[in-house]
């Protein structure tokens, strides 16, 4: 069950450690009294850890009792059916020909989302707004970075601690952490948005491009061996919402384009953190 699951991919999280980039300013925050003597959160008794979303994810999936998730479930349409010139339910099909029916639909956005497609329509016009803050995003395997390159990344003393660590630099932040083998890298930055039709954000930059930007933007060159050997690296935007011609046609008059009769999205530029 969940236990399980976090004993293979979670790692214990006890500080959150924040760094001016200037000697005098930096603070270590211990988790766990903050969140278990929260007078505002007195049923809140658990550990913090730190995972990798999709190790967790694919841990957790096979954990659960057969039939609770439908794999190999594609979607290829959705239809509202209308009674009186009211939708009364809507019609699910999947490319695998399976259709489901029901009162609602609700369904979870993202960049490469159908039910975004179905709900705000195809048109670039319909993608969602950025703000100016643009996120580098890496996974490397603590065990292919050789032993040179890690007494490189402890010089000064620096430990790398397996809670959230942020590093503020000029214009953004770097923050680390380590799941099990796997050490994460998240630097944001302000700087014009990238494009509005990226889509991938998989793995859509090399270790070259992050390794340019760190030694362009001045990162300390402890983060650079991580990127060098990194398994993963994405380079993205922050979307902000999403107003569309297709939201104002379909909501009323609103810009904000989240649901159409009885289809509903939650998530990423929906409901954007």
């Amino acid at each position: 069950g969940m236990q399980e699951v976090v004993k293979k991919t979670c790692n214990p999280a006890h500080t959150w450690n924040f760094e001016s980039g200037r000697w005098w300013l930096t603070a270590k925050v211990f988790l766990q009294p903050i969140l278990h003597s929260n007078w505002f959160l007195p049923r809140i008794r658990f550990d913090p850890a730190v995972f990798v979303r999709s190790d967790f994810l694919k841990y957790l999936m096979n954990s659960l009792p057969p039939d609770v998730l439908c794999p190999n479930h594609e979607l290829q349409k959705l239809k509202c059916e209308s009674v009186d010139g009211k939708s009364k339910r809507v019609e699910v099909t999947f490319t695998n020909g399976k259709i489901y029916r029901g009162s609602v639909v609700i369904g979870c956005d993202g960049s490469k989302s159908r039910v975004r497609s179905a709900v705000c329509g195809e048109d670039e016009d319909d993608d969602p707004f950025y703000v100016d803050i643009n996120v580098w995003w890496s996974v490397t395997p603590i065990s292919s970075i050789p032993e040179s390159d890690r007494m490189s990344m402890t010089k000064d003393q620096f430990k790398w601690e397996p809670g959230p660590n942020r590093l503020y630099f000029e214009g953004g932040a770097i923050m680390h952490l380590i799941a099990k083998d796997q050490l994460i890298l998240v630097v944001d930055y302000r700087a014009p948005s990238l494009k509005r039709h990226h889509k991938n954000w998989e793995g859509n930059a090399t270790c070259t491009d992050l390794l340019d930007f760190m030694k362009v933007w001045g990162i300390p060159q402890k983060f650079w061996p991580v990127a060098r050997h990194a398994l993963r690296i994405s380079h993205f935007a922050i979307p902000k919402g999403i107003t569309s011609p297709s939201a104002q046609k379909n909501n009323s008059g609103s810009g904000h384009c989240w649901y159409t009769n009885r289809i509903v999205m939650i998530g990423d530029a929906v409901h954007p953190t």
